[in-house]
C-alpha cells in the first residue's frame, strides 16, 4: 500500500481528497467541508462496510478540529488492516 497523507498541517478537504487517491480501493462521498466531517466520515464508513473504525459522534468527538484525531486513528487502521 502507498502512504497514507496524515491529518497534519492539511484542511479536511485536502486531507479527505488525498486519502482518496492514497486509497483507491475505497469509495468515497465528496466531502463538505470540516463543519460536516463527522457525516463525510459516516458516509465513508457506511459505503465500505468499515466495521472496524468508529462513527464520530459530536459527543466522542465534540470539536471541528477533532477530525484530525478520529483521522489519525482511521490512518492507522488502514494501514493494520493491509
Amino acid at each position: 500500500m502507498a502512504d497514507v497523507v496524515l491529518p497534519i498541517k492539511i484542511s479536511f478537504d485536502d486531507w479527505f481528497s488525498q486519502i482518496r487517491q492514497d486509497l483507491p480501493n475505497l469509495e468515497f462521498p465528496n466531502p463538505d467541508g470540516v463543519k460536516n466531517w463527522r457525516e463525510t466520515v459516516t458516509q465513508l464508513i457506511n459505503m465500505n462496510s468499515l466495521d472496524n473504525i468508529p462513527i464520530p459522534t459530536k459527543s466522542t468527538y465534540p470539536k471541528d478540529e477533532d477530525w484530525r484525531k478520529w483521522g489519525a486513528y482511521f490512518v492507522d487502521i488502514m494501514l493494520d488492516s493491509v
